[in-house]
């Protein structure tokens, strides 16, 4: 058994006030031998937080060796094309580095915000992920196809995030990464 460690690194950083400075955490992290660095995806849960696709593509720029990840990217609260279009940039920058964790999302509070339904969100994670797949692919979805890298199939691994979803463990087990 391969035992492998990686790090959520919170965004944004601060220490008794003081900005830590994310390129100097997640290059610490690689030097020190961390796997991986997870980044969390929230609106108004706890705090502010910055995009973690773009914070992981500002990794990918410092660091060459460790995995890099969304731990959950909440599908539902972005439009599908435009999310496909975020994690194709962002594996610019990552490469087969880039690990995308997705799930339904818990926390009603950032739906609400952007005045999504909190309970459609299984249903929107299910279609998300279906468009996001079939533009990687090269198909065109409602009139819009993604330029993939050598037009050939593209996707990072996927990974689901599920507590308590049957269903979705399921799905996961199945179908995903």
């Amino acid at each position: 058994i391969q035992v492998k460690f990686g790090l959520t690194v919170p965004t944004p950083l601060h220490e008794s006030g003081k900005e830590l400075g994310f390129t100097k955490l997640v290059r610490l992290a690689e030097d020190i031998g961390f796997d991986s660095i997870w980044v969390v995806d929230a609106i108004r849960s706890s705090g502010p937080h910055l995009d973690p696709l773009t914070c992981l593509s500002v990794a990918g720029t410092v660091t060459s060796r460790v995995e890099l990840g969304t731990a959950v990217l909440q599908v539902g609260l972005r439009n599908p094309v435009e999310l496909a279009q975020r994690v194709l940039t962002a594996t610019t920058f990552c490469g087969e580095r880039l690990i995308l964790g997705v799930g339904a999302g818990s926390s009603a509070m950032d739906f609400h915000s952007l005045g999504l339904s909190f309970e459609q969100r299984f249903t929107a994670l299910s279609t998300g992920l279906s468009v996001m797949r079939q533009l990687w692919s090269g198909q065109e979805v409602d009139g819009v196809r993604l330029l993939t890298p050598n037009g050939t199939d593209f996707g990072p691994p996927i990974l689901i995030g599920s507590w308590r979803s049957e269903h979705w463990i399921r799905r996961a087990a199945q179908e995903f990464n």
